[in-house]
């Protein structure tokens, strides 16, 4: 069986996440493909889709929301869900499950990982959630591994695949997902230090949105900035600040204990 993982991560925590499911579902054949390549994956030889994404203000991320968008329609192509978050699951998997639905997909699962904070404005406060995820919640994440390796068995045995029920917790059906205008209002004008910043570019490699332009130091375009804080996270310089965070609260790649929390796992 031929298994597709298509993922979205900002700072490596979902793809790290999606890699340790992968080495759990060994009985099977895995293909990676990054969103973030802007173009759209050949689906037809693969047996099952995974679409995985981090949690962006509770719900999805708006570069991976306009990927599935884009997703040709599907005549009931078994597909399933994973996500990442730091404070709260939010609607991810929720609002991931109506857009492919929508798309012909057939949902059969869905899991929610809960891994340390890549907010700066949150890291900067000490909520980082460093410890992220516990024992408990890594049984979580085997048991769905262990529920996905017996629907792969169904499905390789001939069964029909069965959608799944997804349910919000009771926190993320009270707490709905900030707009973008909020979003754009909590996080500032983003500044560059000009003493600071070195022109590599980086800033603007790490953009999906092309939203900083090709100026010198970098010039940020409010209108198009989704408030993802990438440029802010893998500035290697710390040069770029708001009036909120300046020189901290940085989230580049994995945290040390949650690479070696997964990779014990996979072994």
């Amino acid at each position: 069986m031929k298994i597709l993982f298509c993922y979205h991560s900002q700072s490596g925590n979902t793809a790290l996440a999606c890699r340790a499911l992968g080495q759990r579902l060994n009985s099977a054949s895995w293909d990676f493909f990054d969103v973030a390549k802007g173009s759209l994956p050949d689906l037809h030889s693969y047996d099952l889709i995974g679409f995985a994404t981090w949690t962006y203000y509770l719900a999805l991320p708006p570069f991976f929301e306009e990927f599935l968008s884009r997703l040709p329609e599907q005549n009931g192509k078994p597909a399933f869900m994973f996500s990442t978050f730091g404070v709260m699951a939010g609607q991810v998997l929720v609002r991931m499950k109506k857009m492919l639905t929508a798309k012909g997909f057939v949902v059969l699962d869905g899991y929610s990982l809960h891994v340390p904070e890549s907010y700066p404005v949150y890291i900067a406060q000490d909520v980082h959630s460093l410890e992220a995820p516990t024992p408990q919640e890594m049984t979580g994440f085997d048991g769905f591994a262990a529920r996905m390796a017996g629907r792969l068995e169904r499905i390789r045995a001939g069964a029909a695949p069965q959608p799944a029920k997804i349910k919000l917790d009771i926190f993320s059906r009270l707490i709905s997902p900030a707009s973008l205008k909020k979003i754009r209002r909590d996080m500032g004008p983003l500044t560059v230090d000009s003493a600071l910043c070195d022109g590599c570019g980086i800033c603007r490699q790490v953009c999906l949105y092309d939203a900083i332009d090709s100026a010198m130091p970098p010039v940020f375009l409010p209108d198009k900035c989704k408030g993802c804080w990438a440029c802010f996270s893998h500035c290697p310089q710390k040069a770029i600040y708001t009036g909120k965070v300046r020189g901290q609260g940085h989230y580049p790649q994995p945290a040390a204990a949650l690479t070696a929390k997964l990779t014990m796992t996979e072994q």
